[in-house]
């Protein structure tokens, strides 16, 4: 049974060290003598393998959230309009899926600066700390497009226009802004 080894952190920098966990990976397989050759260049070039890193995670971010905004969401739009209940296509209208899918892209970008080699302390905490507080933003704006698909479902009861709820959902979208 193979077993991986953990990963481990860099003490200077907090990021796992992928240039040394990837060729202990895979010294047992076939790429062995690549890996061995992608470390001794890294390791020489520590700038451009910083770089490429960054690069390669920027990209595979950008290219999962292309993915989702066009063909994930694309598709269960379509399906959602397939189905007799209302609910699904009211959060469609609200745009709450198209918000909510900003988040992949930056957990794919927040975790992937982990696998970054070389990447200095202080560049790294800015980044992740800019991540982590568009991810906030992204929660707070998806809660808020929710908030408003409840109303455009609540807005298709016949008992909306005795007891409306807006008043209730407007103090609902405050509430998470309010602490900040």
């Amino acid at each position: 049974m193979l077993q991986t080894p953990t990963p481990v952190a860099d003490p200077d920098t907090h990021a796992i060290d992928s240039v040394q966990v990837l060729p202990e990976f895979m010294a047992q397989g076939p790429w062995a003598e690549a890996f061995t050759g992608l470390e001794a260049w890294a390791l020489a070039n520590q700038g451009w393998a910083t770089s490429i890193a960054l690069l390669v995670v920027l990209v595979v971010g950008a290219i999962l959230h292309r993915v989702i905004q066009h063909y994930i969401l694309r598709f269960v739009e379509y399906v959602a309009r397939q189905t007799p209940q209302q609910w699904d296509q009211a959060l469609f209208e609200a745009r709450f899926p198209q918000r909510l899918a900003w988040g992949l892209p930056l957990l794919v970008w927040y975790y992937g600066l982990l696998v970054v080699p070389f990447l200095p302390e202080d560049p790294l905490a800015i980044l992740r700390r800019v991540l982590l507080a568009s991810m906030v933003v992204v929660i707070v704006r998806a809660f808020d497009a929710f908030l408003d698909g409840v109303n455009r479902i609540y807005q298709q009861n016949p008992r909306a226009r005795e007891r409306p709820i807006k008043g209730f959902l407007q103090v609902a979208k405050w509430w998470p802004t309010w602490p900040g």
